[in-house]
């Protein structure tokens, strides 16, 4: 569709999920608006970065005051959705999620839904932006120190949601590291063949030198 098509059809889906998504606390309208945008996506790119650029800071606060911790999934998914479309994944998209979320997961945290979405969320910024993730959780062992805290919760299914965002961390972490053991190891190689490179070379010249 032409550019002006798309900028007033981006215009109206933002209008209607602001109106669906002014509170929280209603699930259902919260889905509705989510589906919404999840539709448009589905129609092709060409909605992508209007939808990201009219969108993001209506999907940023809902994630922050969301209780409903499957819509708060859903918003991860389609943020990620959305920056990836439109070629963003550069900028950092979650460096205000990730702290959020770990609010969230505090022992302080009284309300069980509050700390099922924080740990939710972190688990789907692994799985959909690694490298963006690993920057976002280091210093490491100070993150495994504030996600621990939640591994002896008194709901099960948060601690189930507790393993599985520790093994997508886990995931990440070697993921990086043998991204870097590769890095080292062509480094190694270069250099050693540079070393002997020299020699071998010298030696050569000198007999080429002789033969002539």
């Amino acid at each position: 569709p032409p550019p002006d098509v798309v900028a007033n059809v981006a215009e109206t889906v933002q209008e209607f999920v602001r109106k669906k998504m002014g509170n929280p606390n209603d699930v259902n309208e919260n889905r509705a608006a989510l589906l919404v945008i999840l539709c448009f996506i589905c129609a092709g790119q060409n909605f992508y970065t209007e939808l990201s650029n009219k969108l993001e800071p209506t999907l940023r606060g809902y994630k922050q005051m969301s209780v409903d911790a499957n819509l708060c999934e859903l918003v991860v998914k389609l943020t990620c959705i959305l920056v990836k479309g439109c070629g963003r994944m550069s900028i950092d998209q979650f460096s205000h999620d990730v702290p959020k979320a770990i609010e969230r997961i505090s022992r302080d945290e009284k309300h069980e839904t509050r700390r099922y979405s924080g740990i939710t969320i972190l688990r789907e910024i692994a799985l959909v932006a690694p490298t963006r993730y690993y920057h976002l959780i280091t210093p490491v062992h100070q993150y495994f120190e504030q996600l621990f805290g939640i591994m002896v919760d008194s709901k099960q299914y948060i601690r189930e949601a507790f393993a599985e965002t520790m093994h997508a961390t886990l995931i990440v972490l070697i993921d990086r590291e043998r991204e870097e053991q590769k890095n080292n190891d062509l480094k190694t190689a270069k250099d050693l063949t540079g070393t002997i490179a020299h020699p071998i070379n010298t030696e050569s010249n000198a007999f080429f030198e002789a033969y002539n």
